[in-house]
């Protein structure tokens, strides 16, 4: 895949139908996947997997050549004039490309074939990095959508209806909780290398890849480093804030505008499969936690996590790359909730592996 890296702000001087910003983020057909602040002038994600799908509707009776800019807002989470991440632009569910989008460089340009015959495209914007780690950080916020010839973005009831998103046409919505195996840390790399966002791939992780094949949509909360009660390296048996701590966050960050402004309501998104996999990074460096502690800190997550969704299949997965008595506790924790275990056979994954063998 090809990484665009774009060295000027500017837009090109085409005549075409520029969306204002009021009337793009209050459309009624754009739809936002994933957990969006939706209080601010422009709804922003930054958790990996989070993305932002338009309609586009041509006036042609034929195909013809659609050119697309998108601007993006600057700012990291932190408030920071900082922001490195990747997205990945979708046409029709098929990915057309992957852009970097930075501080320095934040406007998307790409040009797609419109559809003959049935005049309506989807355009899916998918962050495919995470929030805050490494190089990787910001927010998918979109500010501006221009088009050019005689297509438009639709804000009002077309002419024909609105073909189903492809993105969920099983009606089916996941909700999938990791570390850096779920947020496809360094898959686009060949170890031996270094993690850097431009080898995380949300496409390519098996979350992304399981709710694609089963046509769901899906919704990831995903920190690279995070554990159920011990974060990657700590020196501590315990962490002060594992990933359990993140879960009910709009954003990631727990300091974006007050803690209360950036709380996730759970009924604004009803899973109807729940999938927890964490544990390796209690358990890949010492000092691991105890049994008790590890076993009790997921039992108590997912608890939480049964207590906002009662209806949903809640399931614990241990990785092939486990160590100690971790696969051991979190099937215990499963008994105890009466949640699901599941052991991912090692077989599902892709060898050679990426950066820091993190597997594929």
């Amino acid at each position: 895949m090809v990484h665009h890296f774009f060295r000027a702000l500017f837009v090109f001087n085409w005549c075409c139908v520029t969306v204002s910003a009021t009337s793009f983020n209050d459309n009624e057909f754009t739809r936002y996947v994933g957990r969006f602040d939706m209080s601010r002038d422009y709804p922003s994600a930054d958790w990996s997997g989070s993305g932002i799908t338009m309609f586009v509707n041509s006036s042609s009776s034929s195909s013809e050549v659609v050119d697309v800019t998108l601007t993006t807002k600057v700012g990291a989470v932190s408030g920071a004039d900082v922001m490195l991440y990747f997205v990945g632009v979708l046409i029709n569910c098929e990915l057309l490309d992957i852009y970097e989008v930075s501080s320095m460089n934040n406007v998307i340009q790409f040009s797609f074939l419109t559809s003959a015959g049935t005049s309506v495209d989807e355009i899916h914007v998918m962050k495919l990095t995470e929030g805050a780690y490494s190089d990787s950080q910001g927010e998918l916020a979109l500010t501006d959508f221009n088009l050019s010839t005689n297509a438009q973005m639709i804000t009002q009831q077309p002419s024909r209806n609105i073909p189903p998103t492809c993105r969920n046409p099983s009606n089916l919505n996941l909700l999938v909780i990791g570390d850096s195996l779920t947020a496809a840390y360094g898959v686009d790399g060949v170890d031996p290398c270094s993690y850097s966002a431009a080898t995380q791939n949300f496409l390519h992780s098996y979350a992304y890849l399981t709710a694609d094949a089963l046509g769901a949509e899906l919704t990831t909360l995903a920190w690279s480093g995070k554990g159920v009660v011990r974060n990657y390296g700590d020196p501590n048996p315990t962490s002060v804030n594992p990933l359990p701590t993140y879960y009910n966050r709009t954003l990631s960050p727990l300091s974006v505008d007050g803690v209360s402004a950036n709380y996730w309501d759970p009924s604004r998104y009803m899973p109807d499969v729940v999938v927890v996999m964490l544990g390796s990074n209690d358990y890949s460096t010492s000092p691991n936690p105890s049994d008790e502690d590890f076993t009790s800190g997921l039992v108590d997550f997912l608890t939480l996590i049964a207590t906002d969704y009662p209806t949903a299949l809640l399931a614990a997965m241990c990785a092939p790359s486990n160590h100690g008595n971790q696969c051991v506790n979190i099937e215990n924790a499963t008994k105890i909730t009466g949640s699901t275990y599941v052991s991912m056979n090692s077989s599902l994954y892709v060898y050679p592996n990426g950066c820091n063998g993190h597997p594929r």
